[in-house]
């Protein structure tokens, strides 16, 4: 967000959030109409006050060019690298299934994802570090909404290859929109053994769908508008 003033030479002010956003359906209208308000003409008057008590508005931050920025926080990145590394068994938690998300929102996942975030935005990353977050980025963002969007966009999207596959093997497909996160990576497992070092075509392409996409949910098989 400092930076945009360098490249924006007229720029007034910027609403920005630190963490997660609202949602167009459940916050984002309204930060919006505050925002036009305490900025209407030529006023450079936006404070992240004006957000005190709406959803996510413990997140907002706010840059304006009379009175500068107002966060919440701004953590160092030592703060930050620490942080992560600590908290990374909750990602491995929950991505073995071991933790299920009850709220998409809030959690310990939740802040471990801000905390990536947060790493990502970081003024003082260097970029070498950029590739492993951004793909930790990816996949924690998937785990989020695996119990509720993830599985049965999955099982929608790919039954057909999921059944050709189990068919090629002579065994019935679970239905994996009804398997939580640790149930589904033991089918999965179950259906690797089973396929072996040599599988069918079908089978083939359908472990491919359930390891790269189901269990390590790449971006390469689970799509971001999915979450």
């Amino acid at each position: 967000m400092m930076r945009w003033p360098g490249i924006f030479r007229n720029l007034i002010s910027i609403w920005a959030y630190s963490g997660s956003a609202p949602g167009s359906m459940s916050g984002a209208a309204l930060h919006l109409r505050i925002w036009e308000k305490q900025t209407r003409g030529n006023s450079a008057g936006a404070h992240r006050s004006g957000a005190k008590k709406t959803r996510k508005g413990d997140n907002v931050t706010v840059w304006s060019r009379i009175y500068g920025t107002e966060s919440d926080t701004i953590e160092s990145i030592q703060a930050l690298r620490s942080r992560e590394s600590n908290d990374r068994r909750v990602f491995t938690d929950f991505f073995n299934g071991d933790q299920l998300v009850v709220d998409t929102d809030a959690g310990p996942l939740r802040d471990y994802y801000n905390t990536v975030m947060a790493l990502l935005n970081h003024v003082d990353l260097p970029e070498t570090e950029r590739p492993a977050l951004e793909k930790r980025r990816d996949v924690t963002v998937r785990l989020l909404f695996y119990q509720k969007e993830i599985r049965a966009k999955f099982q929608s999207a790919y039954r057909a290859d999921i059944e050709a596959g189990y068919s090629a093997l002579k065994l019935k497909a679970p239905n994996f929109a009804a398997l939580d996160r640790k149930q589904a990576l033991v089918a999965i497992e179950e259906f690797r053994q089973k396929a072996g070092a040599r599988p069918p075509t079908a089978a083939a392409r359908c472990l491919h769908l359930l390891t790269t996409g189901l269990r390590d949910l790449s971006p390469e098989i689970i799509p971001l508008n999915w979450v």
